[in-house]
């Protein structure tokens, strides 16, 4: 379990320092002056989403050490809103970009120019951790889906939202098999000391 009080805050946080300051830096209305502020937050958006972070999460309860016995599943409605908004947004963008890009999805793949390499390399990378994430929760018994199916899943993703989306759908899912693993776990925890209890 990730401290509550900091993922409460992450998506406030990431639509003040990353969305917003990158949406400003594209829209051909505002003045080049505000653009160019704004593209320059944007690139320093690790500094800024940390400090985001840090402030929102001071204006509210922390009930982490609470929560990782009594509730370990406190953290996943606030990490399914993150998981929903960031996939959705990769989609859309994804759907924009082919429909509207001058390359369609082919000629990346098959254009031998920068973009189709740095486009090749950043969907290998995520494949390649994604697959690995899927074996390390698979090993642990956390995934009953046979492979072919999990190919077939990724195959599907790639092609209707592309790789950011399928880096999301594969977080969300390993997260989703962990929780169901440690609330077992915080089960079994609750009624041994509850037989503790009752044999005293």
């Amino acid at each position: 379990m990730v401290r509550i009080a900091r993922i409460k805050t992450l998506l406030p946080s990431l639509l003040f320092g990353y969305v917003l300051p990158t949406t400003l830096a594209f829209l051909p209305f505002l003045p080049q002056t505000i653009r160019q502020l704004a593209g320059d937050i944007s690139i320093m958006h690790p500094f800024f989403l940390s400090a985001f972070s840090y402030l929102f999460s001071k204006l509210i309860s922390d009930t982490t050490t609470h929560d990782r016995v009594y509730n370990p599943k406190a953290d996943l409605p606030y990490l399914r809103a993150i998981y929903i908004f960031t996939g959705t947004v990769s989609a859309l963008m994804w759907s924009f970009t082919l429909i509207r890009a001058p390359l369609v999805l082919t000629s990346i793949l098959h254009g031998g120019s920068e973009t189709a390499a740095e486009f090749f390399y950043i969907s290998a990378s995520i494949l390649v951790w994604v697959l690995l994430s899927i074996y390390d929760i698979k090993n642990g018994s956390r995934v009953t889906a046979t492979w072919f199916v999990v190919f077939m899943a990724l195959a599907g993703g790639l092609v209707v939202g592309g790789p950011g989306a399928v880096l999301v759908g594969a977080w969300t899912f390993r997260e989703e098999a962990l929780a169901r693993r440690w609330a077992r776990k915080s089960q079994l925890a609750a009624n041994g000391s509850t037989e503790v209890k009752s044999k005293k």
